[in-house]
């Protein structure tokens, strides 16, 4: 009798911890969240990137461990470049918060000639690659004009750069 309720246990426990993870598994691509840490959204941007590595991952098992735990390290720190937390964004209409995060290299007041007509100012904000890549709106607003510049990719630091590159 006791083995039996052993037995009967150990296979409750299994089948609770299977249907716990397949409770989040589908909890995380139902969900617009990834847990109460991360949006999808920017995750889904990288899908491409992390089918590739996984698939390059469970290939290199069959050469060597070693290479399939750097595809692995490759694969994680992908999901960190993209991650996407969630930001306390202050009730107030009339708040400016940051439109995202990094180092702010300069702030430059400008004549703005052909949508508003007036001063503005351009903050430039520089991202390192283990910075949240995700840019948000810093006032509260809508888009009323928009347009692509050609351009070059210099460096996010170089000085000419908010004129000359892409954007």
């Amino acid at each position: 009798m006791r083995r039996y309720r052993e037995a009967h246990d150990l296979v409750v426990w299994r089948l609770e911890s299977r249907l716990l993870l397949f409770g989040v598994l589908t909890e995380c691509f139902q969900a617009p969240k990834v847990g109460p840490f991360m949006r999808l959204q920017t995750l889904l941007e990288a899908r491409w990137i992390l089918a590739f590595l996984a698939l390059v991952a469970v290939a290199a098992t069959f050469f060597s461990v070693w290479l399939s735990l750097f595809c692995l390290l490759l694969f994680f720190l992908t999901v960190a470049f993209f991650r996407d937390p969630e930001r306390m964004v202050p009730p107030d209409p009339n708040s400016i918060v940051a439109a995202a995060d990094g180092i702010v290299m300069d702030i430059v007041e400008l004549d703005e000639n052909e949508v508003i007509k007036t001063k503005t100012r351009r903050i430039g904000i520089f991202l390192s690659i283990f910075d949240v890549h995700t840019n948000r709106a810093p006032v509260d607003g809508r888009v009323i004009y928009r347009q692509h510049q050609e351009g070059l990719c210099l460096d996010a630091r170089h000085p000419d750069s908010p004129e000359k590159n892409e954007s």
